[in-house]
């Protein structure tokens, strides 16, 4: 018995290492994301700025293949620009804290639609928001989650037609089921469990820009609040996500 208690006294205080190990790496991992993100928006913003200017000033006296040079440098530091705020959002998504507040969703929805939309000029989304949706989760974090899953919508069903978003709720077993719903280019369901795994990209970057984080920072995001989050879809069949925050 005595023997048993020690070997059961190493394997806690193993635990307890490991847990403190653990703890630290997280903590490592999240100050080296703040800090490189933080360090790569300084020069990413003087490559957009002078971009920008170059192909902005009509005394530019640059030729047309030199210009799509250009275009091509700030498309790039503009997509590089996402994935750092995509890193930063889910460095930030591992922390413990959750500020829990009445959130109004469907006003929080239709301005970061309005907002996401002129990425788009000139494309004819139909956009339908249920009015009068509230839930009681952290402001920021779903800010962060509804930005995602609408900005992924409009992304994947702006080579539609007639593209259209639609986020909505129903009753889920006594609680609230959100979803948000496209009929864009959609996906292989089988394949449905790595969409949320960090860095891991389902459509090509020459079809759709992304940076393979986003989702995984929705997921622990929604972890956080004890909630779920799935999708169905099927390829050329538009996509709906799925989630409820607890």
């Amino acid at each position: 018995a005595m023997q048993r208690n020690e070997e059961l006294a190493s394997t806690k205080s193993q635990l307890e290492k490991s847990n403190e190990d653990l703890v630290q790496a997280n903590s490592d991992l999240e100050s080296f994301s703040r800090t490189v993100s933080h360090d790569l928006k300084s020069p990413l913003s003087v490559i957009i700025g002078f971009a920008s200017i170059i192909l902005d000033k009509p005394e530019s006296e640059i030729g047309r293949e030199e210009r799509t040079y250009v275009k091509h440098i700030l498309d790039s530091a503009n997509e590089m620009t996402q994935l750092v705020k995509d890193l930063l959002a889910f460095a930030q998504s591992g922390k413990v804290d959750i500020k829990e507040e009445d959130i109004d969703l469907s006003s929080m929805a239709n301005e970061l639609a309005e907002s996401l939309l002129l990425r788009y000029p000139g494309n004819r989304f139909k956009i339908e928001i249920e009015p009068g949706m509230h839930t009681k989760a952290d402001q920021k974090m779903v800010h962060v989650v509804l930005d995602n899953l609408l900005g992924n919508a409009l992304k994947y069903s702006s080579k539609n037609e007639n593209p259209m978003v639609v986020f909505g709720q129903k009753e889920y077993f006594g609680s609230t089921l959100y979803f948000i719903k496209d009929n864009g280019v959609g996906f292989d369901a089988a394949n449905a469990d790595k969409l949320f795994q960090p860095f891991v990209r389902y459509h090509s970057g020459s079809e759709f820009s992304g940076t393979g984080v986003g989702l995984s920072t929705v997921k622990r995001i929604i972890d956080k609040h004890k909630g779920q989050i799935w999708a169905e879809s099927e390829i050329g069949n538009g996509s709906v996500f799925y989630f409820t925050l607890n």
